[in-house]
């Protein structure tokens, strides 16, 4: 089941990409400098960029813009996260390609309350969508990640699976003095395997700094 999830949001968001690209020269070049908003390739400064570090894991401090994420929000519990996704995908992708509109972004899951911290079977709000550039009127929702610094943990953890990441990652910035607030989210990328095969595996956790 999540094998399909994932090559279904891979080929949704390549599909997207290629419908795109029929858009003006000007508009490609704007895109490219506006597309990966939830890929930080900002080089990390030991001391500085990083405010967690340990032989497990490391979180960094970064600076992201506002975003705007199209999809919906819905009541579930953690585990229900991925045929969720699935069954929402088809809807965001078909308005994003009917509207046009610019990706700026990867899948991502905003957890609206700290329900899913609890206990895996709690219902927990959350939000789920796609960022993308620009916002029109249609029938889904948006939802407006604010500019600001942010807290960023990566793990090696598939959709729905990240709730032990995120209270050690929590905990760790509440140990070390690290002040944070809402918006909790996290957002999903490909890594390599042993054999060097890629697999959509890797979850980016962000919160806000205070």
């Amino acid at each position: 089941m999540k094998k399909v999830i994932w090559i279904f949001c891979a080929v949704a968001i390549a599909y997207l990409s290629a419908c795109q690209s029929n858009h003006s020269s000007t508009d490609s070049a704007d895109t490219l400098k506006q597309s990966s908003t939830n890929i930080d390739t900002t080089p990390v400064e030991v001391g500085k960029d990083i405010v967690v570090s340990d032989a497990e894991s490391f979180i960094k401090e970064t600076h992201r813009p506002a975003m705007k994420v199209l999809g919906k929000e819905v009541a579930l519990t953690v585990k229900n996260i991925p045929a969720t996704i699935a069954n929402l995908l088809p809807e965001i992708t078909r308005v994003i390609q009917q509207q046009n509109l610019i990706i700026s972004g990867t899948l991502t899951v905003i957890y609206l309350d700290d329900q899913s911290l609890k206990s895996p079977t709690e219902i927990t709000k959350v939000f789920i969508g796609i960022p993308v550039r620009i916002r029109k009127a249609n029938a889904l929702q948006y939802y407006e990640i604010p500019e600001g610094d942010y807290y960023k943990g990566i793990v090696n953890s598939p959709i729905g699976e990240s709730l032990p990441h995120w209270k050690i990652y929590l905990d760790k910035l509440n140990q070390s003095g690290n002040l944070f607030q809402g918006p909790r989210f996290e957002y999903y990328s490909d890594a390599r395997n042993s054999e060097m095969t890629t697999v959509m595996s890797q979850t980016s956790m962000m919160v806000r700094k205070k």
